[in-house]
């Protein structure tokens, strides 16, 4: 995968990001200490993780995602195959700012926001799709945990699609 930390600036335009196992966080894209990242015209599938953000991890960076597909990343228990950690898809903690556009999230899976997973981030999507993504506990589509009132998640969401997403509680979204 593709690691961009201490203050880096990246664009990454025009990939294939596919197959790839971490038994830590983000195989496919890993983000973090205040990065800067533009992700455009890409593919990033089939990636897993053992613990969170099975596509793209984020911690504490700014990134736009446009016209990319993130489909078939899974956050998986190695030793049973079941879904563990956060965010299938993208999983985002503490991000500065992070904007998805033009894209799709479909057929995910983790514990927890199969297709997104945010923890004290403000995002914006628009003109997106977010489908077939699956979580064991919460958030089939998006989960958005606020476990500190002085830095909640907020999501906005304009023009985007959510169809089929699936979990025992919150299908589509979860506000936690």
């Amino acid at each position: 995968g593709i690691v961009v930390s201490n203050s880096s600036q990246a664009t990454l335009d025009y990939l294939v990001i596919e197959d790839i196992f971490s038994d830590g966080q983000g195989p496919g894209i890993f983000i973090n200490q205040n990065s800067n990242v533009d992700i455009r015209n890409s593919i990033i599938r089939n990636n897993t993780s053992a613990m969170d953000g099975g596509g793209i991890y984020i911690e504490n960076s700014t990134v736009h995602i446009d016209s990319t597909e993130i489909s078939g990343n899974a956050c998986l228990t190695v030793s049973n195959g079941l879904p563990t950690g956060h965010g299938g898809g993208i999983s985002i903690f503490s991000g500065l700012e992070v904007n998805i556009s033009h894209s799709i999230i479909k057929n995910n899976s983790s514990q927890t926001g199969g297709g997104i997973y945010s923890s004290k981030t403000v995002v914006d999507i628009t003109y997106t799709e977010i489908s077939g993504n699956y979580a064991s506990g919460d958030g089939g589509g998006i989960t958005m945990s606020s476990q500190e009132s002085t830095n909640p998640s907020t999501c906005y969401l304009i023009n985007v699609t959510l169809a089929n997403n699936s979990s025992p509680t919150g299908p589509s979204i979860m506000l936690a």
